[in-house]
């Protein structure tokens, strides 16, 4: 049952008890009270109610609840709406301060008394704090407290009053932009600047504390560019969601996770750093990373599909030494690439040699982008000649970067670093349209007309979403026919990437695109994939013609050329490098075959002169 009393009438209204004065508050006469007994000239009287009532509608107005502390009695005033601001009725206060103290949140009473008394002391013109206070169904909320004193002549605060303003929404919402400042949109990890102020922490701890050792582990996600391109961004930020949440299942309390920005790294959004303290060792980091790989590796089922992925990670560790916390960074980055190229999967300890490569690797990529922008890169020619008669049936095109200071560069010098950022999509244009350009031209001479082209398609690329758009859009503007247009394919691709084909195989199908089925025999072929496409030829690997000098070698041979006659189709020979095996691959029935043996790669004008030649 509630018990409910009638409180005195608030003190905070009774200012028409006493007038100010230059010195302080001094208390009037029976003598000069007016008519309605008030103790104050009519005039003097009715302007303090006037002020009191239009105060107490401008706290109405701003939402306001009212507090009113009587000092020497120890009494408190609330008005109705302070009360209800706490989700209480009008008689489930009483007028003890209690009321109001013993409901402040435990870690912000100190602040609260420390500015009050701050106040009472002179020391602070007005009381002004924040704070939560607990409600009526046991929830905090903000709210903004604002009062001042009343003294008497000898300096003691007998009065004090103010409101309260409810401003949990504001902290909320500046809550709200301090996390997205700070936090990675899509998974809610700290994002880089919270994750350097945390390594800086680090920094800071361990140059206190000598001995101290931490370490800085940067990953990256193994073929995510692949998930993206063939799947979707859905489907890839799908994964990064719970790469992150396994990454974070699997690390110590005490370790910090951070997605690091696109910028830094300049790979995209699957990079992830791990802060990792209070190690006794370099194997305590190594451990941790070991921990990562296992539950990353693990497979990830995103609609229909189950994604396969892993992660190369580099590791920094603080006894190499520093000047800055963001060169662990550095140098955990530099450690990540000579791990992804070492093979992926794995992970790398950093050290100096790791962080010149990583610089090189840098600059590498920045000149590569500046000469595709320049349109520097060049198409070289390699004739594919048809191993009974001698005769050149087509060219291979084949992308070189003339560099200024380290000479012709072969795709294996550079592909990789156009493959693992946001070069590769124009560089893959200007590839297309210049193999169009030049196919067109051949088909308008009688000599050249039935010469196929065949131009290397990364898996990246079949996940670009207007790849195939843009290659019909060339092929009609040019007029061009698409039949003698070959994509040289992996098999590797094939596999991981083939869907895309088969979702644009009535495109294929029209412009008479075929698929040559490239590096034939150095992994598993998705047959049921290529037996709904138009397959050209099967190129076998160049590892595989080189071996055919051994037993096992040739029967190897024999059996991808088995296969490729299953099809219907004839198997090329690449990487001839040797005139004398030339003999043995027309005895293992490979119809085509192309390498150096036959003839080096050679500009388009050389090439056309070269076409009435019999090798």
């Amino acid at each position: 049952m509630t018990l409910c009393r009638r409180l005195a009438k608030p003190v905070a209204w009774q200012y028409d008890a006493i007038t100010q004065t230059k010195g302080g508050f001094v208390p009037t006469d029976d003598s000069s009270r007016d008519a309605h007994g008030s103790g104050l000239p009519r005039d003097v009287s009715e302007d303090l109610r006037l002020r009191a009532e239009r105060y107490e509608l401008a706290a109405r107005g701003a939402n306001d609840g009212l507090w009113d502390w009587d000092i020497p009695t120890g009494l408190m005033y609330y008005s109705p709406r302070w009360k209800e601001m706490l989700g209480f009725e009008e008689c489930e206060i009483s007028d003890s301060p209690d009321e109001w103290f013993e409901r402040i949140h435990p870690e912000d009473i100190q602040q609260l008394r420390e500015s009050r008394d701050l106040h009472l002391r002179h020391e602070m013109p007005h009381l002004e704090c924040e704070y939560r206070i607990r409600m009526a169904d046991g929830n905090y909320r903000w709210m903004l407290c604002r009062g001042a004193a009343l003294f008497d002549d000898a300096g003691t605060a007998i009065r004090m009053a103010g409101s309260q303003t409810d401003i949990t929404e504001r902290k909320l919402a500046i809550e709200e932009l301090l996390r997205n400042a700070l936090h990675d949109a899509l998974t809610g990890l700290p994002n880089r600047r919270l994750f350097l102020d945390r390594l800086e922490g680090a920094a800071n701890r361990a140059r206190r504390h000598p001995g101290t050792i931490f370490a800085v582990l940067y990953l990256d996600l193994d073929n995510f560019k692949s998930v993206n391109d063939s799947f979707g961004h859905a489907a890839g930020d799908a994964l990064l969601v719970e790469v992150s949440r396994r990454i974070a299942s699997c690390l110590r309390p005490s370790d910090t996770v951070a997605r690091a920005s696109d910028i830094l790294a300049r790979l995209g959004g699957d990079e992830f750093t791990v802060l990792v303290e209070d190690m006794r060792e370099v194997s305590d980091a190594i451990r941790v990373a070991e921990r990562i790989q296992d539950v990353i590796s693990m497979p990830v089922v995103l609609g229909e599909y189950e994604i396969l992925t892993g992660a190369s990670i580099g590791i920094a560790v603080s006894t190499t030494g520093f000047e800055r916390a963001d060169e662990l960074l550095r140098d955990a980055d530099a450690a990540m690439y000579r791990a992804k190229s070492l093979g992926k999967g794995g992970y790398s300890v950093c050290d100096g040699e790791q962080h010149a490569q990583a610089i090189q690797r840098l600059e590498l990529e920045s000149e590569l982008r500046r000469a595709v922008k320049n349109e520097q890169m060049v198409l070289l020619y390699q004739p594919i000649v048809e191993l009974e008669s001698g005769r050149i049936v087509g060219f291979e095109a084949l992308l070189r970067w003339p560099h200024p200071t380290r000479g012709l560069l072969v795709p294996a010098d550079f592909l990789h670093i156009a493959n693992e950022s946001d070069v590769l999509r124009p560089l893959s244009d200007w590839v297309l349209a210049s193999v169009c350009s030049q196919l067109k031209h051949w088909q308008s001479v009688p000599e050249t007309h039935d010469l196929t082209v065949s131009i290397n398609v990364a898996e990246r690329q079949l996940g670009f979403h207007d790849f195939f758009d843009e290659l019909a859009a060339l092929l009609t503007a040019g007029d061009i026919d698409g039949s003698r247009l070959l994509l040289d394919i992996s098999s590797s691709s094939l596999t991981r990437a083939g869907h895309h084909l088969l979702s644009h195989r009535e495109l294929l199908s029209h412009y008479g695109i075929a698929i040559c089925v490239d590096d034939f025999g150095t992994g598993p072929l998705p047959l049921s994939l290529l037996e709904e496409l138009r397959v050209h030829s099967f190129k076998v690997d160049l590892h595989v013609v080189a071996g055919i000098g051994t037993d096992e070698g040739r029967a190897r041979a024999r059996r991808l050329v088995q296969i490729a006659a299953a099809f219907g189709v004839p198997a090329t020979a690449e990487g001839l490098e040797d005139s004398a095996l030339r003999h043995a691959v027309t005895e293992l029935g490979f119809s085509f075959a192309q390498g150096f043996s036959l003839q080096v790669p050679v500009a388009s004008g050389e090439a056309k002169a070269m076409v009435d030649r019999v090798f």
